[in-house]
């Protein structure tokens, strides 16, 4: 095989923007757009969920915290508590 296929992801780097997300959104959610992060830009599917979920909040409300996050999530069926 002459060409190498490699996705090129980090799990823990996702885990930590979701994190500072949550810990301070209204200075991590404009640092996040813009340096262009989408939701496609994540490999784990549970973190495009809850990226989603978050980018919803925000967008809705500029709410974006743990409990506005897990609720949405449980609206769309992305979330089981």
């Amino acid at each position: 095989m002459n060409t190498i296929t490699r996705q090129m992801f980090d799990l823990a780097a996702e885990r930590a923007v979701l994190g500072a997300v949550l810990l301070d959104a209204n200075n991590a959610v404009p640092a996040v757009h813009d340096a262009g992060l989408r939701r496609v830009d994540l490999h784990s599917e549970a973190h495009r969920l809850i990226w989603s979920a978050m980018m919803d909040c925000w967008s809705r409300d500029g709410v974006c915290d743990f409990v506005t996050v897990a609720r949405r999530l449980r609206e769309c069926g992305g979330f089981e508590a």
